[in-house]
Protein backbone atom coordinates (compact mmCIF):
# COMPACT_ATOMS: atom_id res chain seq x y z
CA UNK A 1 0.00 0.00 0.00
CA UNK A 2 2.77 2.21 0.81
CA UNK A 3 4.59 1.58 -1.82
CA UNK A 4 1.56 2.22 -4.54
CA UNK A 5 1.17 6.02 -2.45
CA UNK A 6 4.71 6.72 -3.24
CA UNK A 7 4.68 5.95 -6.46
CA UNK A 8 1.51 7.04 -7.33
CA UNK A 9 3.14 10.96 -5.71
CA UNK A 10 6.39 10.40 -7.10
CA UNK A 11 4.11 10.07 -10.50
CA UNK A 12 2.05 13.24 -9.76
CA UNK A 13 5.70 15.21 -9.23
CA UNK A 14 6.79 14.13 -12.47
CA UNK A 15 3.62 16.10 -14.04
CA UNK A 16 3.52 18.92 -11.93
CA UNK A 17 7.58 19.15 -12.74
CA UNK A 18 6.83 18.58 -16.49
CA UNK A 19 3.88 21.41 -16.59
CA UNK A 20 5.77 23.61 -13.90
CA UNK A 21 7.52 26.15 -16.46
CA UNK A 22 4.62 26.38 -18.85
CA UNK A 23 1.58 26.95 -16.20
CA UNK A 24 3.72 29.89 -14.37
CA UNK A 25 4.97 31.72 -17.83
CA UNK A 26 0.62 31.69 -18.38
CA UNK A 27 -0.05 32.47 -14.87
CA UNK A 28 2.63 35.73 -15.19
CA UNK A 29 1.71 36.89 -18.07
CA UNK A 30 -2.19 36.50 -17.10
CA UNK A 31 -1.36 38.71 -13.92
CA UNK A 32 0.34 41.37 -16.05
CA UNK A 33 -2.94 41.59 -18.33
CA UNK A 34 -5.00 41.78 -14.75
CA UNK A 35 -2.66 44.34 -13.90
CA UNK A 36 -3.05 46.34 -17.41
CA UNK A 37 -6.92 45.57 -17.71
CA UNK A 38 -7.77 46.79 -14.21
CA UNK A 39 -5.72 49.78 -14.74
CA UNK A 40 -7.73 50.48 -17.89
CA UNK A 41 -11.48 49.83 -16.20
CA UNK A 42 -10.58 51.96 -13.74
CA UNK A 43 -9.70 55.07 -16.34
CA UNK A 44 -12.78 54.05 -18.29
CA UNK A 45 -15.01 54.09 -14.91
CA UNK A 46 -13.73 57.32 -14.06
CA UNK A 47 -14.44 58.35 -17.26
CA UNK A 48 -18.01 57.96 -16.80
CA UNK A 49 -18.25 60.72 -14.59
CA UNK A 50 -15.34 63.01 -15.41
CA UNK A 51 -15.47 62.71 -19.17
CA UNK A 52 -12.18 65.68 -19.24
CA UNK A 53 -9.57 62.69 -18.03
CA UNK A 54 -7.46 61.84 -20.79
CA UNK A 55 -9.88 63.61 -22.92
CA UNK A 56 -6.88 66.00 -24.45
CA UNK A 57 -5.43 62.55 -26.00
CA UNK A 58 -7.50 60.64 -28.85
CA UNK A 59 -6.17 57.63 -28.31
CA UNK A 60 -7.48 57.18 -24.85
CA UNK A 61 -11.25 58.14 -25.44
CA UNK A 62 -13.68 56.28 -23.30
CA UNK A 63 -14.86 54.11 -26.05
CA UNK A 64 -11.29 52.62 -26.86
CA UNK A 65 -10.44 52.89 -23.06
CA UNK A 66 -13.09 50.81 -22.20
CA UNK A 67 -12.75 47.98 -25.30
CA UNK A 68 -9.19 47.78 -24.60
CA UNK A 69 -10.27 47.11 -20.93
CA UNK A 70 -12.45 43.86 -22.14
CA UNK A 71 -9.87 42.68 -24.41
CA UNK A 72 -7.10 42.74 -21.81
CA UNK A 73 -9.21 41.26 -19.34
CA UNK A 74 -11.04 38.66 -21.15
CA UNK A 75 -8.36 37.63 -23.81
CA UNK A 76 -5.03 38.67 -21.51
CA UNK A 77 -6.04 37.65 -18.19
CA UNK A 78 -8.71 35.01 -18.62
CA UNK A 79 -7.57 32.99 -21.53
CA UNK A 80 -4.12 33.01 -20.14
CA UNK A 81 -5.40 31.76 -16.82
CA UNK A 82 -7.40 29.13 -18.63
CA UNK A 83 -4.61 28.39 -20.23
CA UNK A 84 -2.69 27.38 -17.67
CA UNK A 85 -4.82 25.68 -15.79
CA UNK A 86 -6.30 23.32 -18.11
CA UNK A 87 -3.00 21.98 -19.56
CA UNK A 88 -1.92 21.28 -15.91
CA UNK A 89 -5.31 19.34 -15.54
CA UNK A 90 -5.06 17.52 -18.45
CA UNK A 91 -1.67 16.01 -17.77
CA UNK A 92 -2.95 15.05 -14.55
CA UNK A 93 -6.05 13.33 -15.51
CA UNK A 94 -4.11 11.68 -18.43
CA UNK A 95 -1.41 10.45 -15.51
CA UNK A 96 1.00 11.72 -18.29
CA UNK A 97 3.54 14.57 -18.39
CA UNK A 98 3.57 17.41 -20.01
CA UNK A 99 5.84 16.90 -23.33
CA UNK A 100 7.79 19.80 -24.99
CA UNK A 101 6.80 22.62 -22.80
CA UNK A 102 9.24 25.08 -23.85
CA UNK A 103 7.00 25.28 -27.74
CA UNK A 104 4.32 25.64 -25.33
CA UNK A 105 5.63 29.05 -23.80
CA UNK A 106 6.87 29.61 -27.10
CA UNK A 107 2.97 29.13 -28.56
CA UNK A 108 1.55 31.42 -25.13
CA UNK A 109 3.92 34.29 -26.08
CA UNK A 110 2.47 34.38 -29.78
CA UNK A 111 -0.89 34.68 -27.74
CA UNK A 112 0.34 37.33 -25.82
CA UNK A 113 1.80 39.02 -28.74
CA UNK A 114 -1.20 38.87 -30.82
CA UNK A 115 -3.06 40.15 -27.68
CA UNK A 116 -1.08 43.05 -27.20
CA UNK A 117 -1.26 44.08 -30.98
CA UNK A 118 -5.13 43.97 -30.74
CA UNK A 119 -4.76 46.71 -28.07
CA UNK A 120 -2.48 49.08 -30.17
CA UNK A 121 -4.88 48.14 -33.10
CA UNK A 122 -7.98 49.69 -30.77
CA UNK A 123 -5.89 52.73 -29.03
CA UNK A 124 -5.13 53.72 -32.94
CA UNK A 125 -8.44 53.52 -33.74
CA UNK A 126 -8.80 50.28 -35.58
CA UNK A 127 -10.86 48.61 -33.39
CA UNK A 128 -14.52 46.86 -34.65
CA UNK A 129 -17.47 48.09 -32.97
CA UNK A 130 -18.23 44.32 -31.35
CA UNK A 131 -18.22 42.94 -28.08
CA UNK A 132 -15.49 41.38 -27.11
CA UNK A 133 -14.40 41.43 -31.17
CA UNK A 134 -12.81 44.97 -30.46
CA UNK A 135 -9.60 43.57 -31.66
CA UNK A 136 -8.82 44.52 -35.59
CA UNK A 137 -8.75 41.39 -37.88
CA UNK A 138 -4.65 41.83 -38.30
CA UNK A 139 -4.09 39.83 -35.13
CA UNK A 140 -6.53 37.26 -35.77
CA UNK A 141 -4.68 34.45 -37.94
CA UNK A 142 -1.73 34.74 -35.15
CA UNK A 143 -4.36 34.44 -32.45
CA UNK A 144 -6.00 31.26 -34.23
CA UNK A 145 -2.33 29.98 -34.91
CA UNK A 146 -1.54 30.27 -31.32
CA UNK A 147 -4.58 28.98 -29.99
CA UNK A 148 -3.82 25.79 -32.44
CA UNK A 149 -0.46 24.96 -31.42
CA UNK A 150 -2.20 24.79 -27.22
CA UNK A 151 -5.09 22.78 -28.42
CA UNK A 152 -2.58 20.44 -29.90
CA UNK A 153 -1.14 19.86 -26.75
CA UNK A 154 -4.28 19.20 -24.91
CA UNK A 155 -4.79 16.77 -27.24
CA UNK A 156 -1.15 14.91 -27.24
CA UNK A 157 -1.36 14.54 -23.81
CA UNK A 158 -5.22 13.14 -23.48
CA UNK A 159 -3.96 10.54 -26.93
CA UNK A 160 -0.44 9.38 -24.79
CA UNK A 161 -2.55 9.34 -21.48
CA UNK A 162 -1.77 6.17 -18.79
CA UNK A 163 -5.11 5.88 -17.29
CA UNK A 164 -8.20 3.94 -19.35
CA UNK A 165 -11.04 6.05 -17.87
CA UNK A 166 -12.13 9.41 -19.38
CA UNK A 167 -13.14 12.00 -15.90
CA UNK A 168 -16.18 14.25 -15.90
CA UNK A 169 -13.38 17.30 -15.86
CA UNK A 170 -12.00 15.58 -19.36
CA UNK A 171 -15.00 16.29 -20.85
CA UNK A 172 -15.61 19.90 -19.90
CA UNK A 173 -12.04 20.19 -20.94
CA UNK A 174 -12.79 18.89 -23.94
CA UNK A 175 -15.48 20.74 -24.82
CA UNK A 176 -14.04 24.31 -23.98
CA UNK A 177 -10.69 23.54 -26.24
CA UNK A 178 -12.93 22.56 -29.49
CA UNK A 179 -15.85 25.11 -29.20
CA UNK A 180 -13.79 28.53 -28.65
CA UNK A 181 -12.16 27.81 -32.66
CA UNK A 182 -15.44 27.53 -33.46
CA UNK A 183 -16.97 30.56 -32.11
CA UNK A 184 -14.65 32.39 -32.67
CA UNK A 185 -13.83 31.66 -36.50
CA UNK A 186 -17.70 31.94 -36.97
CA UNK A 187 -18.22 35.04 -35.34
CA UNK A 188 -15.47 36.41 -37.29
CA UNK A 189 -16.40 34.87 -40.63
CA UNK A 190 -19.92 35.84 -40.72
CA UNK A 191 -19.11 39.47 -39.14
CA UNK A 192 -16.19 40.67 -41.16
CA UNK A 193 -15.06 38.14 -43.90
CA UNK A 194 -18.33 37.48 -45.62
CA UNK A 195 -20.96 39.69 -42.98
CA UNK A 196 -24.42 38.43 -43.03
CA UNK A 197 -27.09 41.43 -43.35
CA UNK A 198 -29.32 42.91 -41.25
CA UNK A 199 -30.03 41.99 -37.83
CA UNK A 200 -28.63 38.88 -38.26
CA UNK A 201 -25.14 40.51 -37.42
CA UNK A 202 -26.65 41.06 -33.53
CA UNK A 203 -27.72 37.26 -32.84
CA UNK A 204 -24.28 36.38 -34.26
CA UNK A 205 -22.52 38.83 -32.43
CA UNK A 206 -24.92 37.86 -29.24
CA UNK A 207 -24.31 34.07 -29.74
CA UNK A 208 -20.39 34.37 -29.55
CA UNK A 209 -20.56 36.79 -26.42
CA UNK A 210 -22.90 34.28 -24.83
CA UNK A 211 -20.51 31.24 -25.91
CA UNK A 212 -17.61 33.01 -24.71
CA UNK A 213 -19.00 33.25 -21.29
CA UNK A 214 -21.45 29.87 -21.08
CA UNK A 215 -19.03 27.63 -23.53
CA UNK A 216 -15.49 28.47 -22.87
CA UNK A 217 -15.14 29.75 -18.88
CA UNK A 218 -17.89 28.00 -17.62
CA UNK A 219 -16.65 24.67 -18.81
CA UNK A 220 -12.92 25.04 -18.02
CA UNK A 221 -14.68 26.42 -14.64
CA UNK A 222 -16.58 23.10 -14.05
CA UNK A 223 -13.43 21.33 -14.95
CA UNK A 224 -11.61 22.67 -12.36
CA UNK A 225 -14.57 21.97 -9.78
CA UNK A 226 -15.04 18.33 -10.70
CA UNK A 227 -11.23 17.66 -10.12
CA UNK A 228 -10.76 19.76 -7.10
CA UNK A 229 -13.93 18.80 -4.95
CA UNK A 230 -13.62 14.88 -4.58
CA UNK A 231 -10.18 15.27 -4.22
CA UNK A 232 -10.55 17.99 -1.57
CA UNK A 233 -13.30 16.48 0.19
CA UNK A 234 -12.15 12.97 0.12
CA UNK A 235 -15.59 11.88 -1.43
CA UNK A 236 -16.57 10.43 -5.03
CA UNK A 237 -19.40 12.74 -7.03
CA UNK A 238 -23.38 12.20 -5.68
CA UNK A 239 -24.12 10.63 -9.23
CA UNK A 240 -21.13 9.90 -11.94
CA UNK A 241 -23.82 8.87 -14.65
CA UNK A 242 -26.04 12.21 -14.09
CA UNK A 243 -22.82 13.81 -14.64
CA UNK A 244 -23.07 13.07 -18.09
CA UNK A 245 -26.45 13.85 -18.48
CA UNK A 246 -25.69 17.29 -17.10
CA UNK A 247 -22.96 17.89 -19.45
CA UNK A 248 -24.67 17.65 -22.76
CA UNK A 249 -27.56 19.21 -21.27
CA UNK A 250 -25.71 22.43 -20.21
CA UNK A 251 -23.59 22.82 -23.48
CA UNK A 252 -26.79 22.06 -25.55
CA UNK A 253 -29.09 24.46 -23.72
CA UNK A 254 -26.47 27.30 -23.35
CA UNK A 255 -25.91 27.03 -27.56
CA UNK A 256 -29.20 28.70 -27.53
CA UNK A 257 -29.46 31.31 -25.03
CA UNK A 258 -27.50 34.30 -26.69
CA UNK A 259 -30.74 34.99 -27.78
CA UNK A 260 -31.72 36.55 -24.56
CA UNK A 261 -28.99 39.02 -24.85
CA UNK A 262 -31.29 40.82 -27.54
CA UNK A 263 -34.97 40.79 -25.89
CA UNK A 264 -36.27 44.40 -26.63
CA UNK A 265 -33.86 44.85 -29.46
CA UNK A 266 -34.94 44.92 -33.30
CA UNK A 267 -35.18 41.27 -33.90
CA UNK A 268 -37.78 38.64 -34.88
CA UNK A 269 -39.23 38.02 -31.30
CA UNK A 270 -38.94 34.51 -31.73
CA UNK A 271 -35.09 34.64 -31.59
CA UNK A 272 -35.43 36.50 -27.86
CA UNK A 273 -38.22 33.67 -27.20
CA UNK A 274 -35.89 30.82 -27.75
CA UNK A 275 -33.10 32.28 -25.78
CA UNK A 276 -35.61 32.82 -22.60
CA UNK A 277 -36.62 29.11 -22.98
CA UNK A 278 -33.29 27.91 -23.05
CA UNK A 279 -32.65 29.84 -20.17
CA UNK A 280 -35.33 28.21 -18.29
CA UNK A 281 -33.71 25.22 -19.84
CA UNK A 282 -30.55 25.30 -18.62
CA UNK A 283 -31.61 25.42 -14.90
CA UNK A 284 -32.20 21.49 -14.51
CA UNK A 285 -28.48 20.96 -15.92
CA UNK A 286 -27.39 23.89 -12.54
CA UNK A 287 -29.28 21.79 -10.49
CA UNK A 288 -27.42 18.48 -11.22
CA UNK A 289 -24.44 19.92 -11.29
CA UNK A 290 -25.02 21.21 -7.69
CA UNK A 291 -26.12 18.32 -6.45
CA UNK A 292 -23.30 16.25 -7.89
CA UNK A 293 -20.47 19.06 -6.44
CA UNK A 294 -22.53 20.00 -3.27
CA UNK A 295 -22.94 16.35 -1.84
CA UNK A 296 -19.50 16.20 -1.52
CA UNK A 297 -19.85 18.78 0.97
CA UNK A 298 -22.14 16.79 3.01
CA UNK A 299 -20.45 16.08 6.47
CA UNK A 300 -17.30 17.60 5.41
CA UNK A 301 -17.45 20.86 7.48
CA UNK A 302 -14.42 20.11 9.13
CA UNK A 303 -12.49 19.91 5.72
CA UNK A 304 -14.35 22.79 4.32
CA UNK A 305 -12.76 25.05 7.46
CA UNK A 306 -9.49 23.31 6.95
CA UNK A 307 -9.14 24.23 3.43
CA UNK A 308 -9.16 27.60 1.69
CA UNK A 309 -8.69 26.32 -1.73
CA UNK A 310 -12.21 24.32 -0.90
CA UNK A 311 -13.76 27.29 0.56
CA UNK A 312 -12.72 28.85 -2.63
CA UNK A 313 -13.65 26.74 -5.28
CA UNK A 314 -17.41 26.00 -3.33
CA UNK A 315 -17.58 30.31 -3.56
CA UNK A 316 -17.34 29.61 -7.38
CA UNK A 317 -19.28 26.67 -7.55
CA UNK A 318 -22.42 29.07 -6.07
CA UNK A 319 -21.45 31.78 -7.89
CA UNK A 320 -22.18 29.75 -10.78
CA UNK A 321 -25.46 28.75 -10.01
CA UNK A 322 -26.08 32.65 -9.17
CA UNK A 323 -24.99 33.60 -12.16
CA UNK A 324 -27.70 30.93 -13.79
CA UNK A 325 -30.25 32.58 -11.62
CA UNK A 326 -29.22 36.17 -12.41
CA UNK A 327 -29.44 35.32 -15.94
CA UNK A 328 -33.33 33.86 -15.64
CA UNK A 329 -34.20 37.00 -13.80
CA UNK A 330 -32.69 39.29 -15.81
CA UNK A 331 -34.57 38.26 -19.71
CA UNK A 332 -37.65 38.13 -17.47
CA UNK A 333 -37.20 41.89 -16.82
CA UNK A 334 -36.47 43.44 -19.93
CA UNK A 335 -38.28 45.79 -21.82
CA UNK A 336 -40.28 44.61 -24.04
CA UNK A 337 -40.06 46.16 -27.85
CA UNK A 338 -43.11 48.99 -28.52
CA UNK A 339 -45.20 48.58 -30.74
CA UNK A 340 -47.34 50.87 -32.77
CA UNK A 341 -50.80 51.21 -32.00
Amino acid sequence: MNSSANNSRAEQQEIDASAQWPVLAFFAQGLAWLLVGGALQLAASYQLHTPEFLAGCEWFTHGRVAAAASTALIYGWGFNAAFGVGLWLMSRLSAAALRSGGWLIVAGKFWNIGVALGLAGIFLGAATSYELLEMPRFVVHLLLGAYALMGVWVITTFSVRNTEHVYVSQWYLFAAVFLFPWLFLAAQVMLFVAPVRGVVQAVVHAWYVNGVYGLWFIPLGLAIAYYFVPKLTGRPLYNYYLAAVGFWWLLGCTAFTGGARLLGGPVPAWVASLGVVAQFAVVPAVVIVLANLLGAFSGRSAVLQASFALRFILLGVLGFAAWSMLNLVLSQSAPSPSRPS
